[in-house]
């Protein structure tokens, strides 16, 4: 029985590695590979990690067009923010929204 509870434990930690439990994530590390909203995971690990540092990457390729009145840059970086947006569906709007969160601070950062 004790075996059992062991094996449990390893297998459990393993799924739910324990920086999703308080532990804090960086920029090195990225975010963790979550499940989706359909139960599934996706084939990359690192998938929605790339996708909020895509989000951040665009919604500033936005302003810094508009900026320089680049309607065609505008136009090019709100059609792939508008991608990400979709792909970031997937996801629960936790795990997005604390995503989006670390890109952002990771981007403030460099």
């Amino acid at each position: 029985m004790k075996k059992l509870f062991l094996f449990g434990i390893i297998i459990f930690f393993l799924i739910f590695p324990p920086m999703i439990f308080g532990g804090e994530y960086n920029c090195k590390q990225g975010y963790p590979h979550v499940v989706k909203k359909d139960g599934t995971y996706d084939d990359r690990k690192n998938d929605l990690w790339e996708l909020a540092q895509d989000w951040v990457f665009y919604r500033n390729q936005i302003l810094v067009c508009n900026g320089k009145g680049d309607l065609k840059g505008v136009e090019e970086a709100r059609r792939n923010f508008q991608k990400i947006n979709v792909w970031l569906e997937a996801y629960s709007e936790k795990d997005s929204s604390q995503a989006l969160s670390l890109a952002e601070d990771c981007k403030l950062k460099q």
